[in-house]
């Protein structure tokens, strides 16, 4: 007589949320690349050589694919325009702005104007 093991399996549940970022460049000027920089791993935990390079696209905007994080991360980060803080966003008078924020909660797409770099 044959032996029948039973097995389960239980399936992962994903706890990641996916996240594009969309960058309008209102009249700042721009290299070919801007950065990405945050409070997380996936932009670089405020380490600058690790941010997250967005290129333009074909309507103008600098994008990012989607950047899974877990769900339910506060990310905090910034735009630069390069690698240097000497060139991160200001607002349009050229003062420092803070942080922008939000929580991964749900797959979304973030979408900000940057005015002026430093």
């Amino acid at each position: 007589m044959a032996t029948v093991k039973k097995t389960t399996t239980t399936a992962k549940v994903d706890n990641k949320v996916t996240v594009k970022f969309e960058i309008n460049l209102e009249g700042a000027i721009a290299d070919e690349t801007i950065y990405l920089v945050g409070n997380t791993k996936e932009l670089g935990n405020w380490d600058l050589t690790k941010a997250k390079a967005l290129k333009k696209n074909k309507n103008g905007i600098y994008a990012s694919t989607g950047i899974k994080f877990e769900k339910d991360t506060v990310v905090e980060f910034k735009v630069c325009k390069a690698q240097s803080w000497d060139t991160v966003e200001k607002t349009v008078e050229g003062t420092e702005l803070t942080n922008h924020t939000f929580t991964a909660c749900e797959d979304k797409t973030v979408t900000i104007d940057v005015y002026r770099f430093n």
